[in-house]
């Protein structure tokens, strides 16, 4: 998966831009598919260069970042997966209480424990 759109919004939330072609790597593919907003023309969005406005050493640090983020949160993508659905849930603590609604829980937590 490619964190580079949400790297971009992440260090420049304001910032106009568009890639052509696939998410770069690299600098050179950053260098030469990204271009940013460098004005208008007739309420059209004319864009250019980027001239160091964005660094791709920064880009990737961002990245890289955001992958460390994703990963760190395996466990809760597995533990959602496999928790039982909120009815299933409820009929559980109607039936058990909320003791035999935290032991069907921990089942799971206990299988992808945290970190």
């Amino acid at each position: 998966m490619s964190y580079f759109p949400e790297a971009m919004v992440s260090l420049n939330p304001d910032l106009v831009w568009k890639c052509e072609g696939n998410d770069p790597t690299n600098e050179t593919e950053f260098n030469s598919r990204v271009s940013i907003q460098t004005g208008k023309d007739n309420s059209l969005v004319v864009f250019g260069e980027i001239n160091g406005t964005v660094v791709w050493e920064d880009i990737s640090n961002e990245i890289d970042r955001l992958q460390a983020e994703y990963d760190t949160q395996l466990y809760a993508r597995n533990r959602q997966a496999e928790y039982p659905a909120i009815a299933e849930q409820l009929d559980i603590l109607y039936h058990s209480g909320v003791a035999g609604l935290k032991a069907e829980l921990k089942k799971t937590k206990d299988k992808y424990p945290k970190g």
